[in-house]
């Protein structure tokens, strides 16, 4: 990811919540606060943009695994589960029904299994954009304190 950033020739956003704050005893001006909105709308995009890079690197292997679950439960399956039916009832001496029914299992058994796996990988993937979440909602949270320092500073001089 280090690389990625250097070659797009971007640096690490640092979110306004966390950025050095005005120890000024003035209130804001309105042009400050947009300034400050702005920088911060922009720090969040760029955020935005690395986590959804981030995202896809992380859920190649759980696309690829759902295609894949998908595609052998939905063409090669249902004839391996047939043949090994056929198997179970030449050689243990099922009836047809059982060994239907249990190549029916196994074969639910092994979807399940592999989709299950997909989903966790997926799971892993999205982490990122969790903490983007986590951060527009600081930034928001600082955004809010900003705006509002002027009815606590006109509270104060009243």
């Amino acid at each position: 990811m280090d690389s990625e950033k250097i070659a797009m020739n971007e640096r690490e956003p640092v979110p306004a919540s966390r950025a050095q704050v005005r120890n000024s005893d003035q209130p804001p001006t309105l042009i400050t606060i947009i300034h400050e909105c702005l920088k911060l709308a922009d720090l969040q995009f760029q955020l935005f943009q690395m986590d959804i890079v981030e995202f896809w690197k992380r859920s190649q292997w759980a696309l690829g695994l759902l295609v894949l679950g998908g595609a052998l439960l939905l063409g090669s399956l249902p004839i391996a589960l047939m043949a090994i039916a056929a198997w179970l009832e030449a050689t243990i001496g099922l009836t047809r029904e059982a060994s239907l029914a249990c190549t029916a299992a196994m074969g639910v058994i092994i979807a399940v299994t592999t989709l299950a796996w997909a989903v966790m990988r997926l799971q892993r993937a999205i982490e990122p954009l969790a903490s983007n979440q986590e951060e527009l909602r600081a930034n928001l949270q600082w955004m809010r304190h900003l705006l509002h320092q002027d009815e606590i500073n006109d509270a104060k001089e009243q």
